[in-house]
């Protein structure tokens, strides 16, 4: 249904105020932690209680694949270079009490976001919208960035977060839901949730429709017959409309960012 390609959120008036430059890689990300906290004992980087998906997230920016599977077989290895390379840095700002000790979503986590106490975010390319509904008293403070690379003059990033429909087999009608599914995930529907924030994926993620509803349905966004459908054109903005203070990009979707430098315009995915 959508995606989160990752994004490095920054708090630009926090950065300013203490002189400190946006990290390129992680290795500058625990030193702007350290200068940060050091500058002011209340500012933190980022918070952190133990998320699992922003764990995984990062462990899979830096080539960690710690899960693998064999037909039905698991295992799990938190020994590759990967994560080893993840959990070395996290641990630096563990040991030295540079992350925040809050949840991720609670009321102190906006609080803090909206008064410079936490000063950066590594997460989903939709948060934008959130930053506007929840730190709105931060208005223009924030500024995006691709994320802090695990090796100097990498461009790797990461997902963090997506949704997807399905409909169960023992759902009472599948036709309906079908139609559901296909609204809100292709032409007006997809195009409604870009406006919001999201990113919708820019081809279906089914390969085939149910048999049972397969001639009975049309595409809500009414393309041709075999044809899939293009990336809405729609903005995913972080409000009703973007502010003038703005500059679109345009990617396999069109986002919005904040552009302080040609380094920190939107991110690719």
């Amino acid at each position: 249904m959508d995606s989160g390609p990752m994004a490095f959120f920054y708090n630009k008036k926090v950065f300013d105020k203490h002189g400190i430059e946006v990290p390129t890689t992680w290795d500058e990300y625990v030193e702007a932690a350290r200068a940060l906290h050091k500058a002011d004992p209340k500012a933190f980087i980022t918070n952190d209680t133990g998320d699992a998906g922003a764990t995984t997230s990062l462990v899979w920016q830096a080539g960690g694949r710690p899960y693998r599977t064999e037909g039905t077989d698991v295992t799990v290895n938190f020994d590759d270079e990967g994560t080893r390379k993840y959990t070395a840095t996290w641990q630096k700002l563990l040991d030295e009490k540079l992350v925040a000790p809050i949840s991720s979503w609670s009321d102190a986590w906006y609080k803090e976001l909206a008064d410079g106490s936490l000063a950066t975010l590594s997460i989903g390319a939709w948060m934008p919208a959130n930053l506007t509904s929840g730190v709105a008293s931060a208005s223009g403070d924030w500024r995006v960035a691709p994320l802090p690379q695990w090796t100097k003059g990498d461009k790797a990033s990461a997902e963090n977060g997506g949704s997807s429909l399905a409909v169960p087999k023992a759902a009472k009608n599948k036709e309906l839901a079908y139609a559901f599914t296909e609204f809100a995930t292709t032409g007006a529907g997809a195009s409604s949730r870009v406006a919001a924030g999201a990113f919708p994926r820019p081809a279906p993620i089914w390969s085939r429709r149910p048999s049972s509803t397969r001639s009975s349905l049309t595409s809500a966004a009414s393309r041709p017959t075999g044809s899939s459908p293009s990336p809405p054109a729609t903005s995913a903005r972080t409000g009703p409309t973007c502010p003038s203070r703005c500059t679109r990009t345009r990617s396999s979707t069109t986002r919005w960012a904040r552009r302080t430098s040609p380094r920190r315009s939107s991110p690719r995915a």
